[in-house]
């Protein structure tokens, strides 16, 4: 059976390097009509922090921070978002293809792509991998290879250029 790739889920760590990893949702996305929801994750504090910075900042203001944080990444991602969509325009004027959804979430990074792959009924991820040698060769990031190991989609993975 073909695979019918209609929902991208393209996960960023919104480095330098994203774009690179863009121009292969964006092509993939284009060639088979396929819908594209980015996701960032921000790594959640541990428990013990969290408790003992909310009761020297409060709870509330904790909460508020967060939020402002979500939406400065969310802000971020979307600029990122618009720019690379430009520049796939520029370098191929007939490229079709649509930005669904922007998403930021709190939580450990593995765990969250994981979830969000299941929960969203995406039909392939595609992530980014920094190439550092033969050890990062066999560990793959902890990030990347978890999710490889465990997801229950597809997986791409572009290496970063070096």
């Amino acid at each position: 059976m073909i695979p019918v790739i209609r929902k991208i889920l393209y996960c960023t760590e919104l480095s330098d390097s994203s774009g690179y990893v863009f121009r292969y949702v964006a092509s993939l996305a284009h060639h088979y009509g396929a819908g594209v929801t980015a996701l960032h994750v921000m790594e959640d504090v541990p428990e013990g922090s969290r408790q003992l910075i909310s009761s020297e900042i409060g709870a509330s203001r904790w909460e508020e921070m967060k939020k402002q944080n979500a939406q400065e990444a969310h802000d971020i991602l979307k600029t990122h978002m618009e720019k690379f969509l430009e520049e796939a325009h520029s370098e191929q004027s007939d490229i079709s293809f649509a930005i669904e959804s922007i998403l930021v979430k709190f939580g450990y990074p593995a765990d969250e792509i994981l979830h969000q792959a299941e929960a969203g009924g995406f039909d392939l991820v595609v992530m980014g991998s920094h190439g550092k040698g033969r050890v990062a060769d066999v560990m793959m990031g902890t990030t990347t290879g978890r999710v490889i190991r465990q997801c229950k989609k597809p997986v791409l993975v572009v290496r970063h250029p070096e």
